[in-house]
């Protein structure tokens, strides 16, 4: 009954959430290390990057491939199958401990206390079913591993970490069949969020029990990025979130240069193969990047050089959710463990916050999208509508993210910065300067301020005021 449900009733294949939520486990104890999120508040309070209308459509494209796909579930259909379960679980709830007069909604309470007990038969039903299906690629053997994803999607959804201990056996064996028997792109769009669920809730030392098989599947089931294909860009989302769980999950201490070999894999699938796709590289950052510096920053440390590169480069992107989500992770980068490395990339941060703020808060409106006049930045003279539409909206976002690296470096290294803003502002001044640094200065004297009053110097701001 719940297999055949599971494919009815399966839940949202969410690309749109934050990179938080994306990556915080619903069981801490359940992770190698302490577990926990960074306690800084400041990073804390920085709000999520990531654009509503994007991340809407986004999740627009994933619902309609999954429906055009996934023919049998219709509103009826659900409805239906609601029902049946509601009622089956009715009577069962007696001999497993529920109770049937709850005023919770869709029998929730009867749920619970019965899916622990069947588990292993709705394992054993999907597994037929994948046998069943053979190696043959065939519309109908496409649309039942579609179903067996969705069901094994919706079982992960009702489950829990204390649901699943000892019982991830059952099911990721048959997941993994399934994704390797099947070439569909929303098959492994479903199949891989499932694998997400199932990783969340599964203890550590359970995932560490199939290592070989998850390596050999994040190996082979990775994206494969071909032009107009727009499901395999949004399985980049499922994909980095899985593998994320991956590397804090699946390596005892003990197995620090395995660890480190898989996170070399990851990071060349990210700079590689999603590099060329803005909305997979978006994806990259949000789900898989930015989540794993969120829990445990101290991997990054062997590879800081390259993820600050690949950061760095990012921040001077023109699309604005690229950009802030680039230096939400530089935020995220310098403000724990590895905060005294940020001395090393100090002239290269301050160059792309100088870049950033005049291209993001201080320049206006390209040529024709608004009224003339005032400071143009020729990165915006090349925008787009949607690509400024896009910049004036996560402005707010951008100078907080801003303020608050600035804020960070001058943490560790506030000597330094103070005296390469004084060299700075000496510049300004001086008669060497070419004629479009001079056309620059009103802006870069803001920047200059916009510094000093972010990192808390605001009295030495007050005296910029004095330079002509």
């Amino acid at each position: 009954m719940l297999a055949l449900a599971g494919a009815t009733l399966c839940g949202l294949v969410s690309v749109s959430t934050s990179s938080m939520d994306s990556g915080k486990l619903s069981d801490g104890n359940a992770v190698r290390g302490p577990g926990v999120w960074r306690v800084d508040d400041r990073l804390a309070n920085l709000k999520p990057p990531g654009d509503d209308l994007s991340a809407a459509a986004r999740q627009q494209k994933v619902d309609t491939a999954i429906r055009s796909t996934a023919t049998w579930v219709t509103k009826d259909s659900r409805h239906s199958a609601q029902e049946c379960v509601d009622r089956w679980l009715s009577e069962l709830a007696d001999s497993c401990g529920g109770s049937s007069g709850s005023s919770s909604p869709a029998g929730k309470p009867s749920l619970l206390a019965a899916l622990p007990g069947l588990l292993p038969s709705t394992a054993a039903a999907l597994k037929e079913t994948v046998q069943d299906s053979g190696l043959a690629s065939s519309p109908a053997s496409e649309r039942r591993a579609a179903a067996v994803a969705m069901s094994i999607h919706w079982i992960m959804e009702q489950a829990d970490y204390t649901m699943l201990r000892d019982r991830l056996g059952l099911f990721l064996p048959v997941l993994l069949q399934t994704l390797d028997r099947s070439s569909d792109s929303v098959v492994r769009l479903v199949g891989l969020d499932a694998l997400n669920l199932m990783l969340d809730r599964a203890m550590a030392v359970e995932v560490q029990n199939f290592v070989p098989p998850l390596e050999h599947l994040f190996l082979t089931s990775s994206p494969l990025l071909l032009q107009g294909d727009v499901v395999a860009s949004m399985t980049v989302a499922p994909y980095c979130s899985g593998f994320t769980l991956f590397l804090l999950k699946a390596f005892a201490a003990a197995s620090t240069s395995a660890r480190s070999d898989q996170f070399d894999k990851f990071l060349y699938f990210g700079i590689v193969h999603c590099r060329t796709d803005q909305t997979a590289f978006l994806l990259f950052l949000e789900f898989g990047l930015l989540p794993l510096l969120s829990r445990e920053d101290w991997l990054v440390a062997p590879r800081l050089r390259k993820v600050t590169e690949v950061l760095l480069q990012a921040a001077e992107g023109v699309n604005a959710s690229e950009v802030l989500l680039a230096w939400h992770g530089l935020c995220l980068l310098f403000g724990g463990n590895l905060r005294s490395r940020a001395t090393l990339y100090l002239q290269d941060i301050l160059l792309r916050l100088a870049f950033g703020y005049l291209t993001f808060i201080a320049s206006g409106p390209p040529p024709g999208l608004g009224p003339p006049g005032g400071f143009v930045s020729p990165v915006v003279e090349s925008m787009t509508d949607v690509e400024w539409s896009l910049a004036e909206r996560s402005r707010p976002a951008l100078r907080q993210s801003f303020a608050l690296a600035a804020r960070l470096v001058a943490e560790t290294a506030e000597d330094k910065i103070d005296q390469l803003l004084s060299e700075f502002e000496g510049t300004l001044v001086s008669s060497t300067c070419s004629w479009r640094t001079k056309n620059l200065m009103p802006e870069l004297r803001q920047f200059v301020s916009f510094v000093r009053d972010a990192i808390g110097t605001e009295e030495e701001a007050a005296g910029l005021a004095s330079i002509c």
